[in-house]
């Protein structure tokens, strides 16, 4: 009896501290999970409606950088349609992420519309039934505009648009001194938006809501929540008033854990709904496992416990570690995003300040050239040749760079037209035959003259002078270049192809790079290595492909391909559909 009695003593006195310390060792880990858990999820929040601010904030620039450009308003107040629609279809081609770019006059009149929209019939893309000026000119979007200092977000509203059910205007009023023009909006699609976020609504049980200032459903990934319904939230006003929180409430027919977050930019809410069991998992995991170890662990009871603390904070540190990578790699993100729109900024306001004072230079020394050439010697002659062609070297490159900048952020124009290809290859073709002359060497061409295509002639002649200027410059005197183009069902191609030193073979994977010069230990020829990479990205933004084939030695083929544009004849008077605008 005694030993017995011992024994059990023994064995509660074993137990009492594995018993005592597991409640304390679950308490402790619950507490601390509950804690990480709500940190974690506030700053996923955080981040993600900083992502849709930082989208909001991008199509805010757009409107007001073309609200301020001098060629746009003027457009608006002379009712230059000619000029409103190429700009309006410049904005939509340099920001596909817009549904759709409307101008409007200042009566609410449609003057222009590019975009993804329904037929000419079925409404506007801005919202609603078709109602003529008065309908437009009493929706949220253009009363808003004219409201606001400067751009203004509007409310979410049913579009027409099969594809993109509901939609928000992204508005600014245009004005001319004091004088209102005219009205530009853009339309992004909140569900697209939202699918920018995937990676905050990758994780089991949670969905994400927007909601707009009339507690109405923007974007949603809950069934249970579609777009423009009602959506009765907790502590939804104190959201959409500019403060965020963590609570645990009833939504819908189960409870949830919801953790909410002001959008700013466009005075919306935005929602985080995770499932309770998946947000508690890893805690009711954790205490699981204590109590097992705690049972097993009888006479090694303190030594268990202190390991598992110890595995505990090992897997707390790594999760800590994992969501501080996540939560930098967003951050690193919106710095980049911000930084390419600062960088694009910079460069297009100072192309005046780069260009004037080169222009001034050269037209000055050629100015004085003409007035004293009679007077001067060979050597200041050469002089001033050498300044006119160290400018125009200079200035080449600062144009070179600059459109290389406006084509990577996505803000340079196409200007498409219809024209014959003689139209376009006839400046290029005289200018290469005259280098040709003068280096000696034999050119000959191959072109569809009476072909008709849409396209900007200027972007694709910059294309065709950067190819043949090279290769002009890589072929020896005696050899030969040559330039075809010819018409494959409604795709136009040019190959330029020359009897030059070609390419070696362990380089040609940098041939379209930024600044590369692959040949330039092979031959004296000059060049800023912008040229192929300028113009792969301008072909690219037709959706064309450009390639090449080389040999050494044994010449180089540039082969450019531009799909659907030969008679590819959209309304040429672009004849304006106000009704099927924005969606």
């Amino acid at each position: 009896m005694k030993r017995a009695g011992l024994a059990i003593a023994t064995v509660l006195l074993l137990a009492a501290p594995v018993v005592v310390l597991s409640a304390l060792v679950r308490g402790s880990v619950a507490d601390d999970v509950t804690a990480r858990s709500t940190r974690e999820r506030l700053r996923t929040s955080e981040l993600a409606a900083a992502l849709l601010d930082n989208e909001l904030d991008a199509a805010s620039g757009v409107v007001r950088e073309k609200a301020t450009n001098a060629a746009f308003v003027a457009g608006l107040r002379d009712r230059d349609l000619t000029r409103i629609r190429s700009d309006i279809n410049g904005v939509a081609a340099g920001w596909p992420q817009f549904t759709s770019v409307l101008a409007l006059d200042p009566t609410g009149s449609a003057l222009a519309f590019s975009g993804t929209t329904g037929s000419a019939s079925s409404g506007t893309g801005l919202g609603g039934p078709a109602g003529g000026s008065e309908a437009l000119a009493q929706r949220d979007y253009f009363v808003g505009a004219l409201a606001a200092a400067g751009p203004f977000v509007s409310e979410a509203y049913q579009s027409n648009v099969r594809r993109r059910p509901v939609l928000v205007a992204v508005s600014i009023a245009v004005r001319d001194a004091d004088k209102l023009v005219g009205v530009l909006a853009v339309t992004v699609s909140p569900a697209e938006l939202l699918d920018a976020l995937m990676p905050v609504n990758d994780v089991p049980g949670r969905q994400l809501l927007v909601v707009d200032k009339n507690h109405h459903v923007v974007a949603s990934s809950d069934p249970e929540h579609p777009p423009l319904a009602t959506a009765d939230l907790p502590d939804i006003d104190r959201a959409l008033g500019g403060s965020g929180g963590t609570s645990t409430a009833q939504v819908g027919s189960q409870s949830r854990v919801v953790t909410y977050t002001p959008v700013a930019r466009a005075k919306w809410a935005l929602y985080v709904i995770d499932d309770p069991s998946v947000v508690l998992a890893v805690e009711r995991d954790l205490q699981q496992s204590i109590a097992v170890a705690a049972t097993a662990a009888l006479i090694l009871a303190l030594a268990i416990a202190a390991v598992i603390v110890a595995l505990f904070a090992t897997l707390a540190r790594r999760q800590e570690d994992l969501a501080r990578s996540q939560r930098q790699l967003l951050t690193t993100n919106l710095e980049l995003e911000t930084a390419t729109r600062h960088k694009s900024e910079f460069l297009s306001s100072m192309s005046h300040e780069l260009r004037t004072p080169l222009n001034a230079i050269l037209g000055f020394s050629d100015l004085l050239d003409e007035q004293i050439h009679e007077r001067i010697t060979d050597r200041q002659q050469r002089y001033f040749q050498n300044i006119r062609e160290a400018g125009e070297h200079l200035l080449s490159l600062i144009n070179d760079v600059l459109d290389l900048s406006k084509v990577e952020s996505g803000r340079i124009e196409l200007r498409p037209e219809i024209v014959t290809v003689q139209q376009v290859l006839e400046p290029v073709l005289a200018n290469a035959r005259h280098e040709a002359s003068q280096r000696g060497l034999h050119f000959e061409s191959s072109i569809q003259e009476d072909a008709s295509v849409w396209l900007d002639p200027g972007r694709v002649r910059q294309i065709l002078y950067n190819l043949t200027s090279n290769a002009l410059k890589f072929t020896p005197r005696g050899g030969a270049v040559a330039v075809r183009s010819r018409v494959e069902s409604t795709d136009l191609v040019f190959e330029v192809s020359d009897t030059g030193i070609g390419i070696p073979e362990d380089r040609r994977d940098r041939v379209f790079g930024i600044f590369e010069r692959v040949n330039e230990d092979r031959s004296e020829a000059g060049g800023t290595g912008l040229g192929l990479a300028l113009s792969r990205r301008l072909v690219e933004m037709y959706g064309g492909a450009i390639s090449f084939t080389s040999g050494e030695p044994g010449g180089t083929t540039f082969r450019v391909l531009l799909p659907n544009v030969v008679q590819a004849r959209r309304d040429e008077a672009a004849e304006v559909r106000p009704a099927s605008a924005l969606g």
